[in-house]
This record gives C-alpha cells, structure tokens and sequence, in this order.
C-alpha cells in the first residue's frame, strides 16, 4: 500500500511539474539570423528575387512580441534586414519599389507559415518602434515613391503567437526560410 501511495504521488507531482512547464512556449523557439548579401540591382522592370534564411545566428531565438521575458536565455523579438537595392532605369523618372515575401517556410514546411510575418519600408530612418496596441513593432514610414538609384529598403521580421501547444512544438528550433522579390511599379 505504501509503495502505491508513493506512485501515485510521484506521479502527481510529475503531472504538476509538466503542466507547469507546457505553456512557457518560449524557452527555445525559430531561430532568428543574418542575410549575407543584401546589394539588389533592379534594371528596367526587370524583378529581383532574394533567399533568406533566418538560422538564430544573430540576436538568439525568434520569438513573439512580449515573450522574451518569458524566454530562457538571449531572444529577439523581431529580426530587421537591410537591403541596398539600385534601380538601374534611364527610362522613367518615378517608381515604387514593391517587396512581395512568398514561398516561406519553418524547417522546410509551409504548414505554419501564416505565423511569420514580414513587413517592409523603403527609405526612411528604418527604426523599430513598438506598437503595443497591436502588440507588434513597426517600422518608421520611408517615402514610397522613389527616382532611380540607390535605396535602402528595411524589411522587419516578427513571429505571431501560436494557438497552442501542437503549433508550438512544429515550429520550436526552426529555420525560417523565404524568398523576397523586388520590383518597382507605378512608373512615371
């Protein structure tokens, strides 16, 4: 009788133990990284297409807004890229370079993709500032509309919050992945 009772307490305590620790979603999550090559030459409405890979080498770990006080160790809560993009045009005077992220991916599926969220600026300062309404960051506005030459384009990575526990564990350690394309419109 007595080694039930000790079972059974043991197991309780287990079961404390792990419920404990089965929402603190943030300990270890997708991992937030570099971009080595950022120059992008745009010629005569031709696109350009850049890969990115976000692998946690800068910054720590990718985690959602407000969770790095939650988060075991150095986390990010968002990762901004630059990019120096050139539009080599001898043709218009006016443009709006468009930035259109697609084909992304965590650990090379595309089942949660919907949880990262990318965002862009061109021009402008490319400060991050805190939107805690909306619990995101937000980059400072740049000027839409641009003549052609050299521009720097600010495009800001974040991570919205799993619904649970399953969309969690799919995506914790993970290397996000996308491709970017550039192109300007509205020529003038």
């Amino acid at each position: 009788m007595k080694k039930r009772s000790l079972i059974i307490g043991l197991l309780v305590m287990l079961a404390v133990i792990t419920s404990g620790f089965t929402y603190a979603y943030w300990s270890n999550i997708v991992r937030a990284g570099e971009v080595n090559d950022t120059e992008i030459t745009i010629g005569e409405g031709i696109n350009a297409s850049f890969e990115v890979e976000l692998n946690g080498s800068v910054g720590g770990p990718l985690v959602p807004y407000g969770q790095e006080g939650n988060s075991l160790g150095s986390v990010v809560e968002y990762v901004l890229l630059t990019f120096d993009v050139d539009w080599a045009d001898n043709q218009f005077t006016n443009g709006t370079i468009v930035v259109t992220p697609s084909a992304i991916k965590i650990d090379s599926e595309n089942t949660y993709a919907s949880l990262v969220n990318i965002t862009y600026q061109v021009g402008g300062t490319g400060s991050v500032t805190d939107d805690t309404v909306n619990e995101v960051y937000v980059l400072d506005s740049g000027n839409p509309a641009v003549a052609p030459g050299e521009h720097t384009v600010y495009v800001l990575v974040q991570l919205s919050e799993p619904t649970d526990q399953t969309e969690y564990e799919a995506i914790i350690d993970g290397i996000i992945t996308f491709e970017l394309d550039f192109v300007v419109n509205n020529l003038s």
